[in-house]
C-alpha cells in the first residue's frame, strides 16, 4: 500500500514553515488583517516567495518546485495552525494550477512565472449569488464580439480581489451544461467594479460585478467550452489542501485547549482532571484523528494497526484491500474483527454484536456511572460511532442507531 506517512525531507519542510510563520505571522498579525481591503501581511509574501513556498506545486519550467501533493498538506496544514491570511491557495493553487494545465505558453510566461514567485497574485471569479457549485451554477456570460468577448454578470465572495493583478472568471459561453469558460481579467478594466464583503470569518473578499467587460481572445485560457473540465481537475486536489488547512487549524486549538485543561484549575486540581472534560478532550482527539486521515489516505501517525480487519480465518486483511462496498457497507463484513482490540459491533456476527461489550466509558453526562457501554436495542456509543468514522469513513451504520 501507498505510504502516504511525511518522509524527514516533508517533517523539515513543515517545520520551516512553522518557524516562518512564527516570526511572521503571530497572532497579533492575524488579527490585523481581519477586514483588511488587501488581507495579506506584504512581509509574510514575501518570505514565502524567498523560501520558494509559494511556487512549491508549480512546474519547475516556470521556477516551480513541481513538489507533490503530500508537500502540500504538510504547508497547509501549517497554514492552517496559525490562520495565515495569504492568497497562497487562491493564486497559486488554484490560479496557477488552471494557467499550468491549460495556459497558453504566452500566458504562462505572462502570468504563470510571476503567480510562482508571488509577484503577481491571480484570484478566481467563481461563485455568484443564489447559485450552486455545479456548472450550471455559472450564470454570468460571455457574449462572442469581434475578436475578443464581452463579460457581464455578478461574482461573490472573491477572495483579495483588491490586491490582485487578474481576475480569472469562470464565464458561460453556451447553454450546455458545462459551456463554461476561463479568462483573465484585470479588475481595473472599465466595467468591472469591486466591493469588500465582511464576513464572521472577517477575512478579505469582495464581490465583484462584470458589465460589458470587454477581454480578448488571447486572454481566454484553454480550448472553448473546456473551462469547467480544466476548473475540476485543479480543484479536486485543492480540496484535499483545503481539508489540511482545517486539520492544522483544528490540531491547534485542540492542543491550546488540552494545555488550558492542565493549566486551569477549580476545586483544587486542573480542569484535565474532572472525568467529563477528559472524555470530551479524548473524543476529539479521536475526531481529528479521523479528519486527518482524509487528507494522507490513511488513519493518521500511529494508527495504521486500526486500518487492518481479520477474517474468520484469522488472517490480516487491509482495509483499504477490500471490495469498495465492503468498505462502504460494513453490514457486509460480518465475522470481520478490527485488530487492536476495537471489535466494532457493526462487524461481527448479529448474535455476537447483541451482546458485545463496546468498552468502559463512562457517558460524559454521567448517566452511566462507570458501567460497561453495551450495544443493547441496537445502539452505538459515542466512541465507537467515532471508531467507525475514522475506519469506515461513514457516519451511520446499516441497522444501527446511535446512543446518545
Amino acid at each position: 500500500m501507498l505510504d502516504l506517512e511525511f518522509d524527514q525531507e516533508q517533517e523539515l519542510l513543515r517545520q520551516t514553515v512553522r518557524d516562518v510563520l512564527a516570526r511572521h505571522c503571530p497572532p497579533a498579525v492575524v488579527r490585523q488583517m481581519e477586514d483588511d481591503p488587501v488581507g495579506y501581511p506584504a512581509s509574510l509574501w514575501a518570505q514565502l516567495g524567498e523560501l520558494d513556498l509559494i511556487g512549491l506545486l508549480l512546474p519547475d519550467e516556470y521556477g516551480g518546485s513541481a513538489m507533490s501533493l503530500l508537500e502540500g498538506v504538510a504547508l497547509y496544514e501549517e497554514l492552517g495552525r496559525t490562520l495565515a491570511p495569504t492568497p497562497h491557495f487562491v493564486s497559486a493553487v488554484m490560479s496557477g494550477g488552471v494557467l499550468a494545465a491549460e495556459g497558453s505558453d504566452a500566458q504562462k510566461d505572462r502570468w504563470l512565472r510571476p503567480v510562482t514567485s508571488g509577484e503577481a497574485i491571480v484570484t478566481p471569479a467563481w461563485l455568484e449569488p443564489d447559485d450552486g457549485f455545479t456548472p450550471r451554477g455559472v450564470a454570468a456570460r460571455a457574449v462572442a464580439e469581434g475578436s475578443g468577448f464581452r463579460l457581464s454578470g455578478l461574482k461573490r465572495h472573491v477572495a483579495f480581489a483588491s490586491a490582485a493583478d487578474r481576475l480569472l472568471v469562470l464565464a458561460r459561453t453556451g447553454e450546455a451544461a458545462e459551456a463554461v469558460d476561463l479568462f483573465l481579467v484585470d479588475p481595473a478594466a472599465p466595467g468591472v467594479s469591486l466591493r469588500q464583503q465582511f464576513s464572521l470569518a472577517s477575512d478579505t473578499q469582495y464581490e465583484v460585478a462584470l458589465s460589458g467587460v470587454a477581454v480578448d481572445d488571447e486572454d481566454r485560457i484553454g480550448p472553448p467550452g473546456s473551462g469547467w473540465a480544466t476548473w475540476q481537475q485543479v480543484l479536486e486536489p485543492g480540496l484535499v489542501l483545503l481539508a489540511a488547512q482545517a486539520v492544522g487549524g483544528a490540531r491547534y486549538a485542540l492542543e491550546i485547549t488540552t494545555q488550558y485543561a492542565k493549566d486551569r484549575w477549580q476545586f483544587d486540581k486542573p480542569l484535565g482532571a474532572f472525568q467529563s472534560r477528559a472524555h470530551y478532550l479524548a473524543d476529539a482527539v479521536t475526531a481529528l484523528r479521523g479528519r486527518a486521515a482524509g487528507p494522507r489516505g490513511g488513519l493518521g501517525r500511529g494508527e495504521r494497526a486500526a486500518a487492518h480487519v481479520a477474517g474468520p480465518d484469522g488472517q490480516a486483511v487491509r482495509l483499504h484491500d477490500l471490495p469498495r462496498h465492503h468498505r462502504d457497507g460494513p453490514a457486509d463484513l460480518r465475522g470481520y474483527r478490527l485488530h487492536a482490540g476495537l471489535r466494532h459491533p457493526a462487524l461481527l456476527p448479529p448474535g455476537e454484536a447483541a451482546a458485545a461489550d463496546v468498552g468502559r466509558r463512562p457517558h460524559p453526562r454521567g448517566r452511566r456511572g462507570g458501567r460497561p457501554a453495551r450495544l443493547t436495542a441496537g445502539r452505538l456509543s459515542s466512541a465507537h460511532r467515532a471508531t467507525h468514522r475514522a475506519v469506515c469513513g461513514r457516519s451511520k451504520v446499516q441497522g444501527f442507531a446511535y446512543s446518545a
